[in-house]
């Protein structure tokens, strides 16, 4: 089945500190048109969500575009992707997007209440075009991937020595509210 393309019904609003920077940070999330895509606006500069436009990940994920940077952008992001919105522009007072309680919980919960329009056109959808797996590998960090009819993850993460310990999940995403149940509130 075909997922449509999707926006807010009407704007939502955030504020906060920024987690690394302290300062005081402000997020609009406002609907946009068909095709717009999701874009982040902070001092006149307009920055797609695109891996092409990361510029750090450490302690978070800082995207750049014509010497603007917005920080720790990856929890509101990862709500608008987990809720399938696919049009939205963010607009960001401050150096980073308000980090709120430490998820995307709260960007979930507030998009969920302002509502969603789906647009009567086709949303586009990456598929992995092979059937083989392959491991990434960078740093301490491996990704395996391999076909399957939903997306699933297997999360394991180690921190030998710290209250943290080593932890490890699993999710499968079937279209339903997965995101939303088990993995915005991380």
């Amino acid at each position: 089945m075909t997922e449509n393309q999707t926006t807010l019904l009407k704007a939502v609003n955030f504020e906060g500190i920024g987690l690394h920077c302290g300062k005081p940070a402000k997020l609009t999330i406002e609907p946009a048109p068909i095709g717009y895509g999701i874009i982040l606006e902070s001092d006149g500069a307009r920055i797609p969500a695109d891996a092409d436009f990361v510029s750090e990940t450490a302690r978070g994920v800082t995207l750049s575009n014509n010497g603007v940077s917005v920080k720790t952008v990856e929890h509101a992001l990862s709500a608008l992707r987990g809720l399938g919105v696919d049009n939205a522009l963010l607009k960001i007072e401050g150096e980073e997007v308000p980090v709120l309680d430490g998820s995307a919980w709260l960007y979930v919960e507030a998009i969920e209440a302002a509502g969603l329009l789906q647009y009567d056109k086709a949303a586009a959808v990456w598929e992995y075009p092979q059937e083989r797996s392959f491991v990434f590998r960078h740093k301490n960090s491996s990704y395996s991937v391999r076909s399957s009819d939903h997306l699933h993850l297997d999360v394991s993460l180690s921190f030998p020595n710290t209250a943290i310990g080593t932890q490890e999940v699993g999710f499968t995403f079937n279209g339903n509210d997965a995101y939303a149940r088990e993995v915005a509130k991380s």
